[in-house]
């Protein structure tokens, strides 16, 4: 009955840290992808670092994270120049040796002091942002673009000419 009660607070103890690290690195993967939507996209590279303060058992947890540039796979019976064009896949002739748009980020939180390859990792793929096309002066697409003096844009039409009154009633 003893070795149970062992076993069973065992588990406890690692479902906790474990909870804990999901937490922290859910956390960690929202203030990334936040960052991502900024002007500074998370770099190329390995960081490791600890969170501040420790949980309600005295552990602090520290964190891997590594972001490295990702081609997808081509897809089986596809040869290059059918994807030519798209700089996602391997193999690819766009863009001659430019890195993929796309970079896949893993971040595993773990009890400080444990090997990080014991953390179940937690995957994110995100994409460089896309490159806006460029509009003309006169592009009647662009929004930011004014409309010349003495035409309309059609947001301050008046349909009614001034006359508030209803059309079938007769004034009264």
């Amino acid at each position: 009955v003893a070795s149970i009660v062992g076993r069973t607070l065992g588990r406890l103890g690692s479902t906790r840290i474990e909870q804990e690290a999901v937490r922290l690195g859910e956390q960690k993967m929202r203030e990334i992808t936040a960052q991502a939507g900024s002007d500074e996209p998370p770099k190329a590279g390995i960081e490791e670092g600890v969170f501040e303060g420790a949980d309600a058992q005295g552990i602090t947890y520290a964190f891997r994270l590594e972001v490295e540039p990702y081609a997808v796979p081509l897809p089986k019976g596809f040869k290059p120049e059918q994807v030519q064009g798209s700089g996602i896949f391997t193999g690819r002739e766009a863009g001659g040796n430019a890195p993929p748009p796309i970079r896949r980020v893993t971040l595993r939180v773990y009890p400080e002091g444990e090997l990080p390859e014991r953390a179940l990792p937690f995957v994110l793929f995100l994409t460089e942002p896309a490159e806006a096309p460029e509009t003309g002066p006169d592009d009647p697409n662009d929004p930011q673009q004014e409309p010349a003096e003495g035409e309309s844009d059609g947001s301050d039409d008046d349909s009614n000419d001034g006359n508030d009154s209803d059309p079938g009633s007769d004034g009264d």
